[in-house]
Order: structure tokens, then C-alpha cells, then sequence
């Protein structure tokens, strides 16, 4: 969610910088739905970081400081506001959005597995193998091996060295679970991964970013199959 005083902020230094006049917190309170009390107290910060100043007793006025501090303001409520229809578009469980995540995911993940390729270490080699016994075991169990399969492709972005990336899939792959429903569907119709998973850490041990991804893509297209096999085979069942 977007941070409200932050909002407020960008707010006020918008008004103040497009005035010709000083502006106090009773003419801001006129413009801004917020109470004067509220704009007060961040006016009051404001001036505190530099970013305003008083103009006599007729209002404060902007800095140079404060119209940088704008622009990032600007720029942060903007990424703020992308992030959160990010999340609301991945929240949702229908075909078509489940597609646009797995094809998203392709983009992203064959990179990822690239890069993995070229950083990885022994000890994550290591790593990466136990999270698949693991799942390999909570599918014996009869469980769906979510949690691990989940582990397994965070932990490959997470070793890319790639943050944005990583940070993009952690986003769409987190959100009201929905590696559960990717997960319940290959469950459904009896399909196994962890013979995909082994041949990508197969790749990473042979330190060749090629095969990695293309072992990746291949892994991810066989989940589209999947999808769109499952909504064939039961097209009016939603995913819960």
C-alpha cells in the first residue's frame, strides 16, 4: 500500500511548488483532504529536512532541496502504485492471469537460470539439491511440494545476483498463494517436476547458462501445458 504520509507529502510540496505564494497549513488543509492539525505536523518535518522554508508569517515556500525531494516523491508514488496493480493482477486465479504469470515467469526465470549458471557455487549446488529431496519427500508424503518448489526457483533468482528480477518473482509468486495453485493442478493431473528440477541443477553443475535456460523454459512450458490442460479437462472449476 502506498504510504500515506509519503502521499501527503508529495501532496504538499506539490501545491507549494506550483503556487506564486507562500502557503500555511490552513490554505493547504482548503486543497489537500486532510485536516490542518495532520498537514501541520508534516510541515513541520518538512522544514525540519530542509525542504521548505518560512516566508516571513505568509506561508512557506519550496527549496531546491525540496523540488529534488519531490521528483523522488514522484517517482516512488509511481512505483508504489505499479507494484500494487502488479499484486492485484497476480492475486487473481483465473486461466488467462495464471498464463500471464507463467509466461511473465519464463521471461524472467530463463535469465535467472542463465546467471544462476555462471555464480553458482558448490555449496548451493548443495543447496538447491536438498530443497528438491525435500519435495521429492513431501510428495511420497502425498503433499503438494509447494513450499520447495517455490524455495527452489526464489533461490535461483536469489543466486543470479539479479535483485530486480528477483524481487519481481518473489512479488508475483508470493501473492495469495499462488504457487499452491500451480501446484494443486500438476497434482490433478498426476505430473511430476522434480526430473525438471534436477536437470537444471544437472546444467548448473556443468556451469553451462545455456542448457540452464533452455532446460527452464522447457520446464515452465510444460506448466502452461499444464494449465491449459487442467482448464480443458474441468473449465468451469475455480482454483481456491
Amino acid at each position: 500500500m502506498i504510504d500515506k504520509d509519503l502521499k501527503l507529502e508529495y501532496d504538499i510540496l506539490d501545491e507549494i511548488a506550483n503556487s506564486s505564494t507562500p502557503m500555511g497549513a490552513n490554505l493547504l488543509s482548503l486543497k489537500i483532504d486532510s485536516s490542518q492539525a495532520t498537514i501541520g505536523r508534516i510541515l513541520l518535518n518538512l522544514d525540519y529536512q530542509g525542504y521548505l522554508e518560512k516566508s516571513s508569517n505568509k506561508g512557506r515556500i519550496i527549496t531546491e532541496s525540496g523540488r529534488i525531494y519531490l521528483k523522488k516523491l514522484n517517482e516512488i508514488l509511481n512505483l508504489n502504485q505499479n507494484t500494487e496493480e502488479l499484486i492485484r493482477i497476480s492475486t487473481s486465479t483465473d486461466k488467462e492471469t495464471l498464463l500471464d504469470v507463467l509466461h511473465t515467469r519464463k521471461v524472467l526465470e530463463k535469465e535467472t537460470a542463465y546467471l544462476t549458471a555462471q555464480n553458482i557455487t558448490e555449496q548451493q549446488i548443495k543447496e538447491l539439491t536438498l530443497i528438491i529431496d525435500k519435495q521429492e519427500e513431501q510428495k511420497r508424503m502425498g503433499h503438494l511440494g509447494e513450499k520447495e518448489d517455490l524455495e527452489f526457483h526464489c533461490k535461483i533468482a536469489n543466486i543470479s545476483g539479479n535483485r530486480v528480477m528477483e524481487q519481481i518473482l518473489i512479488l508475483i509468486l508470493t501473492q495469495k498463494n499462488v504457487y499452491l495453485d500451480f501446484s494443486y493442478i500438476r497434482q490433478k493431473l498426476v505430473v511430476r517436476s522434480s526430473n525438471d528440477h534436477r536437470n537444471i541443477i544437472k546444467a548448473f553443475e556443468d556451469r553451462n547458462p545455456e542448457l540452464a535456460s533452455e532446460y527452464m523454459v522447457n520446464h515452465i512450458d510444460l506448466l502452461i501445458d499444464d494449465i491449459i490442460k487442467y482448464y480443458k479437462k474441468e473449465p468451469s472449476v475455480a482454483i481456491k
